[in-house]
This record gives structure tokens, sequence and C-alpha cells, in this order.
């Protein structure tokens, strides 16, 4: 592994989960209720003053965590967070991808999407689906206006590649909640999802529309509606070798195959849905290939293809048709992309410096002085390097990362909280004015996923709120609430129990 990686390849573990809704019991602690229903509304006022994608962001958690709010303001409070993310930049959510993808600031900022979730189209489904839970009337209305991005073919050497899918399952959750017993019977139902499919134009879109038609409750006569529009779609699929080689080799078979199977069990014939598949994959894997994404040599069929025609051989030579073979995916045209490409890493001499002493420093666990003097060296060299010699972008992510380097190597210690502060008064000169709204969030996100214990987590929660920078402060106040909310839920709760 490549010793850069080393550090920074801990992001692409640390996507945060869904947060769970608390248990709403009855409680007989009115005066701990009612401040926290005062926080509550605080931190929902407060966060109108941020940029959208944080006011968002904090709407939505606020209403996900507390039960106690009515369903009015909740209805009130998701409208809001909806309108908010439809001003964020980014549109659609990355899936980082590729060779040492963290030692690019593109291929970081599709770590920091994925690890946020500060897209538009995330965060309206989001808002889609907690409004389904009160009102799906509603939700569905809401649903309808959400704007599909434009999915344009990424660049061949992109370190990522389009990740839709939390539109699909907004979709999912209306399609169950959403729709009368007389607008499913009188097919408005399966018009819908048949009007959601035909806007699949991307590959990255294929594999979450596959699933939700598959695990839809669609009756056949919906279900068979729906595949029309599905094979449309299939039909017209063509180009992006970029997104399509990562779907064709992830997923795309596996979801199919499971299609299938449906209508298999509805009694539907899937026999035109195989065909237009086997014309999918031919058609696109004839493309001339990004160089990193070539099909293997020697005449060996790529995994996607021996997969179909492992599966679907004999209902292929049932209806005169053959497997696919290596001559109608083989194409002439010459490949003019490099073989082993990769994109353009960081160079900068400073950040490999201090990196490398980085990856020198013991881990200190606890106090202990003569480890601490090696730290203070470091962290004089660390705190006294500035943006000379390369973009503003790239430096930010650079001693970001080292910032969380030393963080994590540091226990409970005046030293680690010294560094806390220090790295949050550096995210407070190198605002998201400077750089990406999404980038400069990931570091703060980070700093509250690495805080597991108690006394770290308090800590940088208190960093957090000590911050002049108006989005710090707020997510610390909002981790804070967090932290005292549970806690006064999960005691109501053992209240009530007795």
């Amino acid at each position: 592994m490549n010793s850069q990686s080393s550090l920074v390849l801990v992001f692409l573990g640390c996507l945060l989960a869904g947060i769970q809704r608390p248990c709403c019991g009855q409680t007989s602690q009115g005066t701990r209720v009612a401040a926290s229903d005062k926080t509550t509304l605080l931190l929902i006022r407060d966060a109108e003053s941020l940029p959208p994608e944080f006011a968002a962001d904090i709407v939505l958690q606020v209403v996900e965590n507390d039960a106690s709010l009515t369903a009015s303001r909740k209805i009130k409070a998701l409208k809001n967070a909806f309108d908010e993310a439809a001003q964020s930049t980014d549109d659609v959510l990355f899936r980082p991808w590729g060779p040492s993808v963290e030692e690019t600031s593109e291929g970081l900022h599709a770590i920091a999407l994925l690890v946020g979730r500060l897209d538009r189209i995330s965060q309206q489904s989001r808002a889609v689906q907690d409004i389904a839970e009160i009102d799906p009337k509603l939700a569905r209305v809401k649903l309808e206006t959400i704007a599909m991005p434009r999915l344009n073919p990424p660049p061949c050497q992109a370190t990522w590649v389009y990740f839709p899918d939390a539109y699909y399952e907004a979709v999912a959750k209306v399609m169950g909640a959403g729709f009368s017993l007389k607008e499913i019977s009188s097919g408005q139902r399966g018009e819908f999802l048949k009007s959601v499919v035909s806007r699949v134009i991307s590959h990255s879109q294929l594999p979450p529309v596959t699933r939700l038609i598959t695990a839809s409750e669609l009756s056949g006569t919906e279900l068979a509606t729906v595949i029309s529009s599905y094979i449309y779609a299939l039909d017209r699929l063509r180009g992006d070798p970029h997104s399509f080689y990562w779907e064709a080799n992830r997923q795309s078979v596996d979801e199919f195959v499971a299609l299938v199977a449906r209508l298999d069990k509805q009694g539907i014939g899937a026999l035109p849905l195989i065909t237009s598949f086997r014309s999918y994959m031919v058609a696109n894997f004839k493309t001339t290939p990004c160089g990193p994404l070539k099909a293997p040599d020697g005449g060996k069929l790529p995994s996607a293809v021996q997969e179909f025609n492992d599966k679907f051989s004999d209902r292929l030579k049932a209806a005169g048709l053959t497997v696919i073979t290596d001559a109608e995916i083989k194409n002439e045209a010459n490949d003019t992309s490099p073989i082993e490409s990769e994109p353009p890493r960081w160079s900068s001499k400073e950040y490999s410096d201090l990196l490398f002493s980085l990856q020198g420093l013991p881990d200190m666990p606890r106090e202990n002085p003569s480890i601490e003097a090696k730290y203070q060296e470091y962290l004089l060299r660390l705190n006294g390097w500035s943006s000379q010699s390369e973009p503003e972008t790239d430096f930010f992510h650079q001693k970001s990362l080292l910032y969380l380097g030393v963080i994590e190597r540091l226990g409970p210690s005046v030293m680690r909280t010294n560094v806390l502060m220090d790295f949050v008064k550096f995210l407070e000169q190198n605002s998201y004015q400077q750089v990406s709204k999404v980038d400069w969030f990931l570091y703060t996100r980070r700093l509250i996923d690495l805080s597991t214990q108690p006394a770290e987590r308090s800590e940088v929660i208190n960093a957090l709120i000590s911050s002049g920078d108006p989005v710090l402060n707020l997510y610390g106040r909002l981790e804070s609430w967090k932290g005292q909310h549970m806690a006064s839920q999960v005691s109501s709760s053992a209240t009530t129990v007795h």
C-alpha cells in the first residue's frame, strides 16, 4: 500500500449510519422535557441562518431525533429543510472509487459527499422519507417536485461515480404509504413508478431502479406496465463507459437476475426483458472502454458477461438466441488512453515530509513526557505550515488530514485538547468561503465520529461550541443536545416502565 494511503483510508470506512429514531415514552420529568423542547426550537431557528446544506442537515437531524415535537411542527420544519436542500451546491451524491482515490482533492470531495450526504438529492429524498412517516400524501407531492440531476458522463479518469440511490429509497417509501387502495386499483401507483423508471438516463441509476421494482409490492398488471418502461430505458442506455463498467462489473447483473426471478414468480414472460438486457450488455461492452477498465485479453469474457451467459443460456437458446460471445463485444477501434493511467496526485514536498514524520511518531494513549516532546516539535512544524506553492483546496485537505492523524494517535490529555483547539481554529480560518462547503465539513464530521468515548466526545463538542464559526458552533450544540436528549428519553422510558 502507498504510504500516503495508510493515513487517510480511514475515511472510506467512516460513512454515517442511519440515525435511529428514539422511543417516545411518557415522562413525569416535565422540566427537563420543556427545556429540551426550547433547545430543539432554538436549533431549528438558528439553522435558518446557515448555508442551505447545513441548515437542511441540522433540521433533519433534530426532527429525526426528537419525538416530542408535534406533527405540525415536524412537517413545517421538514418542508423548510426540503426547500433549503434545493439550494445545495452539489446536486447528487458521488461514490468514491479507483486507485488511491483518497490522494486527490477530487476523490476526497467524493468521500466528503458520501460521508456528509449534503447533496441536494440525498437531502430532499431524506426529507421526503421523514415526511412520509407523518403525511404520506404530502411526501408524494414533495417527491414529484424533486428535479432529477443531469448525470452527465464522468471523465474517463474520474475518481467517482454517481450514487443516486437515496432518491429511489424515497420512491420506495412513497410507493408503500402514499397511495390509497382506490388509487392502486385504478393504476395510479403503477403509472407513478413507470414515470420514475422512464427517467433513467445513466447506468448509475439502473441498479437502484432494478432493486426498487424487484422489492415493490406491485400487482402483475402494474409490474407488466413498469417492465415495458424498464425495457425502453435499457434500450436507450448507451455510452458513458466509466459509469457502465463500474455498475456492470459490480451489481447490474445480480440485480437483473433477481428481477427476472420476480417476473417468473408472478407469471410474467421475461424473455423480452432478457433479450433487451442482452442487447444492453453487448452494445455497452463493445464501446471502447476507459483505459483502466479494459475487458480481459485473450478471449476471456468479462465477469458480468459470463455471469449473464451462465444464468440465461437455456432461455436464450429456447428463443433462438446465443449467449454473448467475445466476437460480439470486441471493438476494433484503437484505444488511445493510457493502460495504467491514474489521476494526478499531490506532489507537495511539505506535505510528504510532514506525513512521513507523523507516521514515525508512536501513539500516545496516555501522558508520556518523552513522547510528548516529539509531538510538540512536530506540531510546531504543522502549525507553521502555510499554503504557498499549491492550490488552496489541496492544502486544506492535506493539513486537515495531518491534524486528524495527530488527534487519532493521542489519548485524553492536555496536548490532545490543545490540538483539537488548533484544528478548530484552522477550520475557522479556512472556512467554506475558501473551499467547498462539503469538503470543509468532512473534517468536522470526522471529528465527531472519532469521539466514541464520553470524555473524548465531550471534548470535541466543547471545542466546536467554543468556536466563533456559526456552523461549527451549531453542530457542537446539536451534538450536545442529541446526547442530552437521548439520555433524557432513556431515563423517561425507564421511569415509565417502573
